[in-house]
């Protein structure tokens, strides 16, 4: 019976295992953990300055780089998300369209992948999705004042979530899904 118990226990991607709650009703908050997805979610709160900011490389934290047009940039949650709502604006008014991207890995939002969507196009509306890390690849940098970033967090660690992309194996993530054509209109030639 003790193993049935340990599987739960068992940190993601690897084969340390908690320590016991002591009693048997006390559940470990985990990605799989519905109760954390149906309370309302921790409060967060992000804004990120990008014309004139310069902001550490992630190779070389001693270093900070001017953003130019075409860099993509990483936001890190403390915990899991519930949801997320995300604008960019310009000066006084939101963003145009193929300003900005975003995705959830780097190699999603690169130019060659299709893993990402135009910033604008999910502007301010509220994404019911888990997410441990935002990617944005900023087009026009010229054309982006900041990004605001609104999220609820569930009472998950964002280290208990990761997103695996070894291989490009995850659909949407940072591999495009197939996309065929299943109904042509043009009449067979006889």
């Amino acid at each position: 019976m003790a193993g049935y118990y340990d599987r739960d226990r068992t940190v993601p991607g690897s084969s340390t295992q908690r320590a016991g709650a002591g009693t048997m009703n006390h559940a470990y908050t985990h990605v799989g953990n519905t109760a954390e997805y149906q309370s309302s979610g921790y409060p967060f709160f992000q804004t990120i300055d990008i014309n004139n900011s310069a902001y550490p490389d992630a190779d070389d934290t001693s270093t900070d780089i001017t953003l130019d047009d075409g860099d993509i940039i990483s936001v890190q949650f403390p915990y899991v998300t519930r949801w997320i709502m995300m604008t960019a604006h310009s000066g006084n008014s939101k963003i145009a369209n193929d300003k900005a991207f975003v995705g959830m890995s780097e190699a999603g939002v690169a130019s060659t992948a299709s893993s990402f969507v135009d910033l604008a196009f999910v502007d301010g509306v509220r994404l019911e999705m888990k997410a441990s890390k935002l990617y944005f690849r900023l087009a026009d940098v010229s054309a982006i004042a900041h990004i605001e970033i609104i999220a609820g967090l569930t009472g998950v660690p964002s280290s208990e979530f990761y997103v695996e992309t070894s291989n490009q194996s995850n659909v949407g993530i940072d591999k495009a899904a197939t996309i065929l054509v299943e109904d042509d209109a043009t009449p067979p030639t006889p």
